[in-house]
């Protein structure tokens, strides 16, 4: 009777999968009890629906991870988001990116987070840049999420954040002579300062290098799309 009382809670819970198994123990102890297999007659009734459900959640579960992991960067709305579809399953994905992180120059920092989501992946990359005086010129963050939507199918997101340097104090004799010891990081964005052709270029290298990265991991040469 065991059985039959774990399905009942989980039909209550609506998990009709995991109570058909165990109806069908319940069945096979006691193949004469009706409420055993009434209940198992409208579990397999109402299993479709819970399928498509855990299709739906599966297939939306990378870009839901992207988009909590975002939530918690500072000025990640003020640029783009890109994706990627790879056949390749998530784990080796993840490990591969982390892989060509590590060998660029300058070096990225890599952050690894657990993901809070199964069969999905977070990767948190920093990569510092100098300048000529080897002074910081700002700095790259790349946000890259994904992870299985599909049996054959891994998506990937990422997000790169530019940040350019400020003088904390603007008419220190560092700063006069091009060489801040104090700095704050800003975005590179219209919305912070004009963005100059070399700051837009700032931008546009970020989002081809890890392009590239991504690419060369999945083993495709399409260009990522953008996302709005």
């Amino acid at each position: 009777m065991s059985n039959l009382v774990a399905a009942e809670e989980l039909g209550k819970k609506a998990n009709y999968l995991a109570g058909i198994q165990k109806l069908t123990q319940a069945i096979e102890a006691l193949p004469d009890n009706e409420e055993a297999k009434r209940l198992l007659a409208e579990f397999e009734r109402l299993k479709s629906g819970q399928i498509e459900k855990i299709r739906v959640e599966r297939l939306n579960r990378p870009k839901k991870t992207f988009d909590e992991i975002l939530a918690s960067v500072p000025n990640s709305e003020l640029f783009e988001s890109h994706e990627f579809k790879s056949s390749r399953p998530f784990a080796e994905i993840e490990t591969a990116i982390c892989a060509e992180f590590q060998s660029r120059q300058p070096a990225y920092k890599l952050n690894r987070h657990p993901s809070p989501n199964p069969e999905t992946f977070y990767i948190d990359a920093v990569q510092e840049l100098s300048t000529l005086l080897a002074t910081s010129a700002g700095r790259r963050q790349c946000v890259i999420a994904g992870g299985q939507s599909k049996d054959d199918e891994t998506r990937i997101f990422f997000k790169i954040v530019e940040y350019k340097t400020e003088a904390q104090i603007k008419f220190s004799f560092g700063n006069l002579l091009g060489t801040p010891g104090l700095v704050n990081f800003v975005p590179i964005h219209s919305s912070r300062g004009a963005l100059t052709e070399k700051l837009q270029t700032r931008i546009t290298e970020g989002v081809s290098n890890v392009t590239a990265i991504i690419q060369g991991v999945i083993g495709q040469t399409d260009q990522s799309t953008v996302l709005k």
